[in-house]
C-alpha cells in the first residue's frame, strides 16, 4: 500500500485496488474531499472517453475495404502452376484457413467494441447520477437547518428537516455473509426503501417527514421490497 494515498484516485476511479487496498482508500476519501472530488472527476473523463469511440464507421471506408480487395492479389504467382499442382492446393487450403481466421478475428473485434460501447456508456450514465447525488448530498449537509442526528458509532447521519432529506454514513454496523446485504430503510407510515448499504458509501434518503425514522435490517442478497427482520439499527430524526 503506498505511503501517499493521495496518489492512489486513478487506480481506485478505475478499480485497479485489491480489497484490503480499496478499503484503506475509502477510509481515506472519508477525510479527503479533494480526492473524493477527484475520483468522481477521472470516473466521469474515463465514461465521455469511451464514448468519444463510440464513432460509426463511415460508409467511404466500407467501399475503400472492398475495392482493395478486388484489386490485391490473394495468392503469389506460380511459375508454371500446371508442373506443381500439389503446391497450388495447399495454397489454397492455407488461403482458406487464413480466411476464415481473419473472419472470426474481425467478428470478435465486433463484439468486443459493441462490448466497449456498451459499457462505457453505463459508465457514463453512472457517473452523471453519482455527480447528481452527490449534488443533492452536498445541499442537505449545507443546508442552514442541517444537523447531526445521533446513531452511536454505528453511523453518521445528517438530516435537513427543510428539505426532507438526510445522508447517511455506515461505519461499524454488524458484519454479513456473502448471502446477506444490509438494507437502508424509511421508517413512516411503513417502510420504504432508501438502497443496500455498501461499506461507507453514502445514501441519500428523501420523502422525509417531521416523525419519520431510518432503520437498518439484515436482508437477503440483493435486498427485499419489504423488511424481513428486525431492524439491527433505529435513528430517530427529529
Amino acid at each position: 500500500m503506498s505511503p501517499d494515498l493521495h496518489t492512489l484516485t486513478g487506480a481506485y476511479a478505475v478499480d485497479a485496488l485489491d480489497d484490503l487496498e480499496r478499503r484503506q482508500f475509502e477510509e481515506h476519501l472519508r477525510e479527503c474531499d479533494a480526492c473524493t472530488d477527484e475520483v468522481r472527476g477521472l470516473r466521469a473523463v474515463g465514461a465521455t472517453l469511451g464514448l468519444a469511440e463510440l464513432t460509426a464507421v463511415p460508409a467511404s471506408l466500407h467501399d475503400a475495404v472492398m475495392a482493395r480487395v478486388r484489386t490485391t492479389r490473394q495468392l503469389p504467382p506460380l511459375a508454371d502452376p500446371a508442373q506443381d499442382p500439389s503446391r497450388v492446393q495447399s495454397m489454397l487450403r492455407r488461403a482458406r484457413v487464413t480466411s476464415r481466421a481473419l473472419v472470426a478475428v474481425a467478428a470478435a473485434l465486433l463484439v468486443i467494441a459493441g462490448g466497449l460501447g456498451a459499457i462505457a456508456v453505463h459508465e457514463h450514465q453512472q457517473a452523471e447520477q453519482s455527480q447528481q447525488l452527490a449534488t443533492q448530498m452536498s445541499q442537505v449537509i449545507a443546508a442552514p437547518d442541517a444537523k447531526q442526528v445521533d446513531a452511536g458509532d454505528s453511523a453518521k447521519v445528517i438530516v435537513s428537516p427543510s428539505k426532507g432529506e438526510a445522508v447517511f454514513v455506515g461505519q461499524n454496523l454488524p458484519a454479513v455473509d456473502a448471502d446477506h446485504v444490509l438494507q437502508l430503510w424509511v421508517l413512516q407510515d411503513g417502510a420504504r426503501s432508501v438502497g443496500l448499504i455498501d461499506g461507507s458509501q453514502p445514501l441519500l434518503a428523501t420523502g422525509l417527514g417531521p416523525d419519520a425514522q431510518l432503520g437498518v435490517t439484515v436482508e437477503p442478497s440483493g435486498g427485499s421490497e419489504q423488511p424481513t427482520t428486525t431492524p439491527v439499527l433505529t435513528v430517530p430524526l427529529a
